[in-house]
């Protein structure tokens, strides 16, 4: 009956279902390395050898390790659960490592230490020393880059470098004196630091590993910088470069360039400064890598802001705050979820078996859609033939349709209504940030008016009592002297405030008269104030005379008109 009487109608539903049934197949279904990943689980389920079965689990967590640390976890969980009942130790050790790298790569690393020290209890108690560094170097690398206990990160690196000594592993040496350099260097004690990257930079070269050569020859620049031994620095960055472009290693690349932009700025080399800054900038676009690029811009903002070139100096600082925004609001959502699977990790390990049994339900799930899809195609095929038929004979809209167009005219005009509340939203918060800032101004002027009356009133006290003939209380005096010393502190906190609430202010000015001095720069900000010629002399600590002076010079770089008042032109720019 329903078919009979809304043919359209009905038509746009099964289309609807159509495409929720295909999209819904599309979600679940199996992603580039899901092929593999089944194929793994496949053969969990058909052994009973539970060292194979254990290695399988392992293996699939492997695969979703970088993509969805989520499922490895899950996977390294139900492996850990295998080995430590068939009594396993070597297995439970890494599955308890392998569970700790993921809080690691996550960021949650108190988790991630618990998870390392557990692992290292079992490879000790089953005299595993290759296992025991593992855990060692894993524990130094999340205190010396996340916690910065640089003490205690060094202690483990020993510890893992005793055992890779004895066991004659070249390339974790290398590593270890690597980690070694980096904490030294941390630490501010640079010769020492360049004597570890040197060692880590000979066995490197002797396995002809060029991309541990590249990273040895970058940190002794940086260390080098750090001594301020330039043109050091400078050759071990050039030999990083080299070796960085043979490998094709653009982030290290990327890097590098940064390094040498900043020290052409220390060198007083603002073209050059510009010239590798672009190159890191071009390299981390094309990577997307946030950090790298606030770098990139902050060394162009501050060469061209050595060249005394304001306008690009303001807009790579500009654009460097921008991704430095992007950078600090995806490091609070980090933070946010951080807190969230903290929470919720223990609820999560209780729940494993449950999860297992959620994911036989979903291939379940799956595949009853591959039937439920076909049958839908076979009866919306039919549905669409009889309804090209019925089409045929009746043209006439019908009421339902009617009215779906009337309640989407009315979703539209709702929508309307949503977006001008957020319109009013926006000017409401803009028009708080204005008053906001016409309230500092306005504290900025008391603060002003404070310390030019304080300062004319101890002037004269002072001036009074040292013209008394009859009376010179030295106690009274010496009272007056730190009063104008609390005074000029005061005077330096109120400049202070000035340049950080003028500092937009002042980089429009630069525009406008590339050759404005300091002074004037102030004369301005306290002009903006409505202050009076006689109380910005008291905060200059000169005549009245002068400022009118300097107000008149003012004005001519302006080149305002005689009608027109400073204080209004200033507080328009």
């Amino acid at each position: 009956l329903i078919i009979m009487s809304n043919p359209k109608s009905l038509f746009n539903t099964i289309i609807a279902i159509l495409l929720f049934t295909i999209l819904l197949f599309i979600k679940i279904s199996p992603a580039q390395d899901q092929h593999k990943a089944d194929s793994l689980i496949g053969k969990i389920k058909i052994t009973s050898n539970d060292k194979y079965k254990i290695n399988l689990l392992l293996k699939t967590g492997d695969i979703y390790a970088s993509a969805l640390p989520d499922t490895a976890l899950y996977y390294y969980n139900i492996a850990l659960l295998s080995a430590f009942n068939s009594n396993r130790n070597k297995f439970t050790a890494i599955c308890l490592k392998n569970i700790g790298n993921i809080y690691a790569y996550k960021g949650i690393n108190d988790i991630a230490i618990g998870y390392y020290i557990k692992s290292l209890k079992v490879s000790e108690s089953i005299n595993d020393e290759k296992g025991m560094a593992q855990c060692f170097n894993n524990i130094g690398n999340v205190l010396y880059n996340t916690q910065n206990s640089y003490k205690n990160a060094l202690e483990y690196y020993l510890k893992a470098f005793e055992i890779k000594k004895k066991f004659k592993d070249k390339k974790g040496m290398a590593q270890s004196y690597f980690n070694f350099g980096n904490v030294y260097n941390a630490i501010n004690s640079n010769k020492k630091a360049i004597d570890y990257f040197m060692k880590s930079f000979k066995i490197y070269e002797e396995l002809d590993n060029k991309k541990g050569m590249a990273q040895c020859y970058n940190n002794i620049g940086g260390a080098y910088s750090k001594l301020e031994d330039y043109n050091k620095a400078l050759e071990y960055f050039m030999k990083s470069l080299q070796i960085k472009k043979e490998i094709g290693d653009n982030n290290g690349l990327a890097g590098t360039y940064g390094n040498i932009a900043a020290l052409n700025i220390k060198l007083g080399k603002y073209n050059k400064a510009i010239e590798y800054a672009l190159n890191e900038l071009n390299i981390a676009k094309e990577t997307e890598a946030l950090p790298l690029q606030y770098l990139a811009y902050e060394n162009l903002a501050v060469a061209f802001d050595s060249m005394r070139n304001y306008k690009n100096a303001y807009k790579y600082f500009r654009l460097s705050k921008e991704i430095n925004d992007s950078i600090f609001n995806a490091e609070k959502s980090k933070q946010i979820t951080d807190i969230q699977i903290k929470y919720e990790t223990k609820e999560k390990e209780k729940n494993l078996l449950l999860k297992e049994k959620e994911i036989e339900v979903l291939k379940i799930l799956r595949y009853t859609l591959y039937i439920i899809l076909i049958l839908v195609v076979i009866i919306c095929s039919l549905i669409i033939f009889w309804l090209r038929y019925r089409n045929k004979t009746d043209k006439k809209i019908s009421k339902t349709e009617k009215e779906l167009i009337n309640s989407r005219l009315k979703d539209s005009e709702n929508e309307k209504v949503v977006l001008n509340l957020q319109l009013k939203n926006k000017n409401l918060e803009l028009e708080k940030m204005n008053q906001e800032l016409e309230y500092k101004n306005h504290e900025l002027a008391n603060f002003a008016l404070h310390i030019t009356e304080k300062n004319d009133f101890l002037e004269k006290l002072r001036a009074t009592i040292l013209n008394s003939k009859s009376l010179k209380p030295k106690i009274l005096i010496q009272t007056i002297d730190m009063n104008l010393m609390s005074l000029e502190k005061e005077k330096q906190e109120f400049e202070s405030n000035i340049g950080q609430l003028n500092h937009a202010f002042f980089m429009k000015l630069r525009e406008i008269i590339p050759d404005i001095t300091k002074n004037e720069e102030r004369l301005a900000a306290l002009l903006r104030l409505n202050l009076s010629s006689k109380e910005i002399a008291l905060i200059f600590n000169i005549s009245p005379q002068s400022i009118e002076i300097y107000r008149h010079k003012l004005r001519k770089k302006l080149n305002l008109k005689k009608e027109e008042t400073l204080h209004d032109y200033l507080n328009k720019i």
